[in-house]
């Protein structure tokens, strides 16, 4: 396996889930997104590494994990699944950081599995808005299932990575992560299971649940802090200033030249801000906005100016 740090594997939920893991201290969970692997953190794992116990699970049906045929692949599943592959592992909570599809995962996480989630990091999540790119939504139509679900899975990585919008809009990966990622893409079920995430997930409107939908004025949320690439074509940057307007005490950020993938665009960026959220233990927990309150103390600057 060519996985970053100590890789590892334990079976959980009828699933293999693969891992790797670097540095010592507070545990920290990273989520990777659709069609990637927990490579995807290449750039800021390592660093991450020096204050925290850093675990990278390769979410399943993608990766190194298993690709189980009967699973029904929806966020509620992958949040039970990694749930009990932290029980397993021995942590039983942790910061949790997670990517796109990876975040939806973790909103997953913080709705049925509240006391895993000791605070949250959401890159570019899925879960904040119904509205997606139109491709995705146009991958659950019936004329275009079986040719999009071939190309999600082996082919999304080599055409973003040569996307004419270039690394302003995607990420631009080195040319042996392209060799790994045609591997992964290329392993019996990968397809099939995309497929099926992408249907447990998305209908022809976008994403079928949101986060605001199961949160009320009554429910006390862990600190939350939210990073995204301002020229995001998948998820809308729209989703982030919802979390400034909507969350108390909520941290945002938001990258001005930097896509989906401000972690691999701007790495240095998000390192610094994600460090300062994790290392701030009297960071506040959050939750929705009453009716007249207003929340500028924990606004990021660079969201506030792209703002006006």
């Amino acid at each position: 396996m060519e996985m970053l740090g100590h890789a590892r594997v334990v079976r959980v939920n009828d699933c293999d889930v693969a891992w790797g893991e670097l540095g010592e201290g507070p545990p920290l969970v990273l989520l990777h997104g659709l069609a990637d692997s927990h490579r995807t953190f290449r750039r800021i794992a390592p660093a991450l590494a020096r204050t925290h116990r850093v675990l990278m699970p390769d979410l399943p049906g993608h990766g190194w994990s298993g690709r189980p045929s009967e699973a029904p692949y929806d966020p509620p599943w992958f949040a039970s699944t990694i749930a009990a592959w932290m029980e397993a592992v021995g942590v039983p909570r942790a910061a949790i950081c997670g990517h796109s599809f990876g975040g939806g995962v973790a909103l997953a996480m913080l709705r049925d599995h509240a006391e895993r989630v000791e605070r949250l990091a959401l890159i570019a999540p899925g879960g904040l808005g119904r509205e997606v790119s139109p491709w995705l939504r146009m991958s659950v139509l019936p004329v275009a299932r079986a040719l999009l679900g071939s190309l999600v899975a082996r082919r999304i990585a080599t055409r973003l990575a040569v996307s004419p919008l270039g690394p302003a809009r995607f990420a631009r990966p080195e040319p042996e992560e392209l060799a790994r990622y045609a591997v992964l893409a290329a392993m019996p079920g990968t397809a099939e299971a995309l497929q099926r995430i992408l249907d447990a997930s998305l209908d022809v409107n976008g994403q079928r649940a949101t986060f605001w939908e199961v949160v009320d004025a009554s429910t006390m949320l862990p600190p939350i802090a939210v990073l995204w690439g301002e020229l995001d074509p998948v998820l809308p940057f729209a989703h982030a200033r919802r979390v400034a307007e909507k969350l108390l005490h909520a941290t945002v950020h938001g990258y001005e030249r930097c896509g989906h993938f401000p972690h691999l665009d701007c790495p240095e960026r998000v390192l610094a801000d994600l460090s300062t959220f994790l290392g701030d233990a009297k960071r506040p927990g959050c939750r929705l906005v009453d009716c007249g309150e207003r929340e500028p103390q924990w606004l990021d600057s660079d969201l506030a100016m792209a703002a006006e």
